[in-house]
């Protein structure tokens, strides 16, 4: 198994294998999947996360030539992506954070200097790209902090510390606003 999640209500958990299978389980009910699909193909790794309220399950894996990917099924049929979107190739498995109250999925991996952003939708193409954050040096990881330091003020929506080589570094993420108000 590369990742498991719970959905939000807690009744579910989705994962997905080197078996390239994705799966959701009821386990206080049943062993047994409820449902199953085909996931990334790839064997190098794979994460999962539930999004839109636990309706959707996004998985982050690689494809059969190592490129990143991002499939998004809907929660109640697996059995075909809704979409699926390139990255670029890369050793370093992308690891997600998923900010519900956005709905923005941000990705990045170890090594890396770009964190990635898209919004996930309930409508095609379910994947919408957005500003991509690019560092200046490669990063070791990210932790994303809780919304109650987010200054919300300033349209601050997600904060990250970033862990570099020697450093630690704070990141915030605002949503960009045509006309700024003063109270």
């Amino acid at each position: 198994m590369f990742s498991l999640a719970w959905s939000p209500c807690g009744n579910f958990c989705a994962t997905v294998c080197k078996d390239t299978k994705l799966r959701i389980y009821k386990p206080r009910s049943s062993t047994q999947p409820v449902r199953e699909g085909k996931g990334p193909v790839g064997s190098r790794g794979a994460r999962v996360v539930w999004a839109l309220e636990g309706n959707f399950i996004v998985v982050i894996g690689f494809d059969k030539v190592s490129e990143r990917q991002i499939q998004v099924f809907k929660a109640d049929n697996l059995s075909t992506s809704l979409n699926t979107v390139g990255l670029d190739v890369s050793p370093a498995i992308l690891i997600p954070f998923y900010d519900e109250d956005s709905s923005t999925l941000f990705l990045t991996g170890k090594g890396d200097s770009t964190i990635y952003a898209f919004e996930i939708t309930e409508e095609a193409p379910y994947i919408c790209p957005l500003s991509h954050h690019r560092c200046v040096t490669l990063h070791q990881g990210l932790s994303f902090l809780p919304k109650n330091v987010c200054d919300v003020g300033s349209v601050e929506f997600a904060r990250a510390l970033r862990l570099t080589n020697n450093t630690i570094e704070p990141l915030s993420f605002t949503v960009p606003r045509i006309k700024v108000t003063t109270h």
